[in-house]
């Protein structure tokens, strides 16, 4: 029974005490621990039993039926008595950063029919915290090129925190990921576009991506036959900037009591009161 548990928990080399299930919070609570009685000392390689301390550790494990697996981890310090240095035992699959391999292998299993944003929440890891876990296991999903028939390319670029500056690459015919890029230069970008089959890369007709002028020279370049189009946010974006230079010049030049024409220009003209389309239309006769 227990090493079937293992197996539905992707779990190796650990024994499994009693799961307990919490539903309030959606978590599967499970207490582990290594089944060894010794470990090896990474310094000079003797087998040590002796136990200097055991800890604790929350580890996330991934998702079990939409529940959050979260292992109890019984971690042990052990003194080497050869050369008298005290260590961690080593765990397989479990890293220090108190997640396991299954965790990022769930998650970007997830990332090829979801956002960042919905995993993160599903998973409760911010989507910087997401990023850094795929960027350590070369987060390239395996793509099925024939099978895909991917013929829209996304190419976006995110930023956290104001640096740690990357590309992801999204197939716009299936809407979903397919590759997360440790940086977001342009050689990047090209060693991608160079691993595509010629046969395939030559199927891509569009280019969806931001007005960013070295990822349009790349595309240029090694995708001639694909239309390059304007990622829709940019484009809002600037046009937001544009509408907002004229509201300080209008508000510059107006006499009496001013209006706060920005909240009005950032509301859905089909969701403005009469009010609000008379303000809008006395400003906009102005310019």
């Amino acid at each position: 029974m227990k090493k079937s548990i293992n197996k539905i928990l992707n779990l190796q080399g650990v024994l499994v005490g009693k799961i307990e299930i919490l539903e309030d919070e959606k978590q599967v609570i499970v207490p582990c621990r290594s089944a060894r009685r010794a470990a090896i000392c990474p310094a000079c390689g003797a087998g040590s039993k002796k136990v200097h301390q055991a800890k604790h550790r929350r580890v996330k494990h991934g998702m079990l039926n939409y529940r959050q697996i979260i292992l109890i981890l019984t971690v042990r310090r052990f003194k080497c008595k050869q050369c008298r240095r005290v260590f961690t035992e080593a765990l397989p699959g479990i890293s220090r950063d108190r997640s396991s391999i299954n965790l990022k292998t769930q998650m970007l299993d997830w990332l090829r029919r979801n956002s960042f944003n919905f995993i993160g929440e599903q998973f409760k890891i911010s989507p910087s915290t997401l990023v850094r876990y795929l960027l350590k296991m070369n987060a390239t999903v395996k793509i099925d090129w024939a099978a895909d028939k991917i013929t829209k390319l996304g190419i976006d670029e995110h930023s956290f925190r104001g640096h740690c500056l990357i590309i992801t690459i999204t197939d716009l015919s299936n809407r979903k990921l397919l590759a997360v890029l440790k940086s977001d230069s342009q050689a990047a970008l090209a060693e991608f576009i160079r691993e595509i089959p010629p046969e395939y890369r030559d199927k891509i007709n569009e280019v969806r991506a931001d007005l960013r002028s070295s990822y349009k020279a790349v595309v240029e370049k090694m995708l001639p036959q694909a239309d390059l189009t304007a990622d829709r946010f940019h484009v809002e974006t600037l046009a937001r900037r544009a509408l907002d230079d004229i509201r300080s010049v209008v508000q510059e030049e107006g006499l009496g009591r001013r209006l706060n024409l920005k909240k009005l220009f950032w509301i859905n003209g089909d969701d403005l009161d009469e009010c609000g389309r008379k303000q809008i239309g006395i400003s906009v006769a102005k310019i």
